[in-house]
């Protein structure tokens, strides 16, 4: 089998997820993400250019543009040069991308590169289609990137890939190969199917409330379209000065985000707490997550109080064959559904969601996305149907990247956990994943250097850059007291 991730392994024909991802993609709420990578120190430039260029031949799709092919349908195609440039500027300039962060994958590549710098500090920021690779296939990318960049700051030596990759792993990126834990029967496995899919289609979800100062700008027109895409990302406060979190309103170069640091000690505590109550952090984050999103709608529009909402949580499905995989999509999403007055019981809120999210892990449920996302694509139009419908699917999403330091080599690991490249040093990684349709908000947590880093971003139609800085401020006080009830 060739081992060399650049082998020409076009035309790739598309797998559900990527088809479901261009099925939903639309000019308003395009499948795109931001990551923006804050580090101390400036890069230089020529080693950065060309640690890209060896980087992006170990990632074929990020490079790739999707075409209908003859007896093959849509298709991963390969593209005659590299079309991914690196945009510089100085640390205030803006970034220029087409509006909204849309990406036409059948004319460009998936991947958009920004880097902003000066007084000691710089600024890497992403765009990338959701179609081409998850938010763990990126940092894989970055990962590759920097290693790259150490090499070629003091050599003119290529750097190898930390991790050899064979682009052959690409042909099962959708490959799951997963043995149940306990002898089920078939009958059992399509009964349990059948209800999930029942209990998703009948509970409705609301989407989250707009804030009275977002109502006018509910109509379409984008909320603070002058503020919106104009700065690049920003540094955040140093939470180290404070034992309370600090937010810091940072803007991406499409997206806005806004985003806050927890300190040491809070992200301690947090972890403790969770651990208390035998659940993990991320159990944790869902049910604040629930509790506040529960007020929000109860503060705002009252007649939405006690109905149902939904979280939608991404789910990382990659298994040690795909160790090698280059960045792509293996992952699926899990739905919990609350309704809103389970959320005044926080504690049984949580052992519900501790009992779920162990089912979800134990039983591989993030399948059934995908096996319901394969049953659409047997009828033509119904995945098309089925995303253009106005409905909402998720009140929000929350992903969580945990630990960002264990997506990088030992290498680049410093003693304080932090990633340093040659002459620069990651300071902060923030960041969400795509919006749609009546999914106002989407949540990204991540712990670097010991501290937990929460942001969020939320649809401009519906919030205002202040009503999205008031959504962020209620989850972290929402944390904090958590934090503080195991103090």
């Amino acid at each position: 089998m060739p081992e060399d991730a650049d082998v020409d392994i076009f035309p790739l024909p598309l797998v559900p997820f990527e088809r479901y991802m261009l099925a939903d993609d639309t000019p308003e709420y395009p499948m795109t993400y931001s990551l923006a990578f804050d580090f101390r120190g400036e890069f230089d430039r020529e080693a950065l250019e060309r640690a890209l260029a060896d980087t992006l031949t170990h990632h074929p799709l990020l490079t790739a543009r999707v075409e209908r092919v003859p007896r093959k349908g849509y298709c991963w195609v390969g593209t005659p040069s590299s079309p991914v440039p690196l945009d510089w500027g100085m640390l205030e300039a803006p970034l220029e991308g087409r509006a909204g962060g849309a990406i036409d994958l059948r004319l460009e590549a998936g991947l958009r590169l920004w880097v902003r710098q000066g007084d000691g500090r710089a600024c890497l920021t992403l765009l990338v289609h959701h179609a081409c690779a998850d938010g763990v296939g990126t940092l894989q990318f970055v990962r590759d990137l920097l290693v790259a960049y150490s090499v070629r700051a003091v050599s003119d030596m290529a750097a190898p890939a930390p991790v050899r990759l064979a682009a052959e792993k690409l042909r099962i990126r959708d490959r799951f190969d997963v043995t149940l834990p306990e002898p089920v029967s078939p009958w059992a496995i399509v009964k349990s199917t059948v209800t999930e899919a029942a209990k998703f289609f009948s509970r409705r979800p609301t989407p989250l409330a707009v804030s009275p100062e977002s109502r006018s700008l509910a109509n379409g027109a984008p909320a603070d379209a002058a503020h919106v895409g104009t700065k690049p990302q920003r540094g955040h406060h140093d939470a180290a000065r404070s034992p309370r979190a600090e937010l810091a309103a940072s803007v991406s170069g499409v997206p806005d985000v806004c985003s806050c640091t927890f300190s040491a000690a809070e992200t301690t505590a947090l972890y403790a707490a969770a651990a208390r109550h035998d659940a993990t952090l991320n159990d944790v984050l869902l049910r604040d997550a629930f509790v506040v999103a529960a007020d929000w709608n109860a503060a705002h529009e009252p007649t939405m109080r006690g109905r149902w909402l939904r979280i939608n949580m991404p789910i990382n499905l990659r298994m040690l064959e795909h160790r090698r995989m280059p960045a792509a999509n293996a992952m699926s999403f899990a739905f919990l559904t609350r309704r809103g007055s389970d959320c005044t019981d926080p504690q049984g809120l949580l052992r519900g969601i501790r009992q779920e999210t162990k089912a979800i892990k134990y039983w591989s449920l993030g399948l059934l996305f995908l096996d319901g996302l394969r049953f659409s694509l047997r009828v033509p139009g119904l995945a098309k149907f089925s995303t253009r419908r106005r409905r909402c699917l998720a009140s929000l999403v929350l992903s969580n990247f945990g630990d960002v330091a264990r997506y990088f080599p030992a290498s680049l690991v410093t003693n304080d956990r932090r990633i340093q490249a040659a002459n620069v040093v990651l300071e902060s990684l923030t960041g969400a994943p795509p919006i749609r349709p009546l999914t106002r908000a989407s949540l990204l947590v991540s712990r670097y250097a010991g501290q937990l880093i929460v942001s969020v971003r939320c649809d401009p139609r519906c919030f205002t850059a202040g009503a999205a800085r008031a959504l962020l401020a209620r989850y972290v006080k929402r944390l904090q007291e958590t934090a503080s009830d195991y103090r």
